[in-house]
């Protein structure tokens, strides 16, 4: 699970965006969403929003690579400060954060969680009260 401040706020309170992910360019680490890429969902959630930004609660259900930032990037709220994607504010770094990570121990098959605090930063944009 993660969070991002996102540019904008988005229609839908909570959706799901599919939009299959390939590289732009071979040999490239820029990637795009296409209708010949590999499958790519992801779930949003609102939790926070402004005038000019939200606070989104992201749980990618594949795991292609930079998935979250193109599908917010693709649905027109492109995630505060990155510049790869098309929301470059200017001296300031992208506000996508891991938030929790579950998975089952190898050793012991027991479920673990890892929830990692939001950084103060994001407090800087919009107030984290309901994470």
């Amino acid at each position: 699970e993660y969070v991002a401040v996102v540019n904008g706020i988005p229609n839908d309170l909570k959706a799901t965006v599919v939009a299959p992910i390939k590289r732009k360019v071979d040999g490239e680490i820029l990637r795009c969403v296409s209708d010949d890429g590999k499958e790519a969902i992801t779930i949003y959630e609102l939790i926070e929003k402004t005038d000019r930004l939200s606070l989104l609660r992201l749980l990618p259900i594949t795991g292609r690579t930079h998935q979250l930032r193109v599908h917010m990037s693709y649905i027109g709220h492109p995630i505060y400060g990155d510049r790869m994607y098309g929301a470059g504010q200017l001296k300031e770094r992208t506000r996508l954060h891991c938030n929790k990570i579950i998975f089952t121990h190898p050793a012991t098959e027991e479920e673990v969680c890892f929830v990692a605090k939001v950084p103060e930063d994001f407090n800087e944009l919009i107030i984290t009260k309901n994470i």
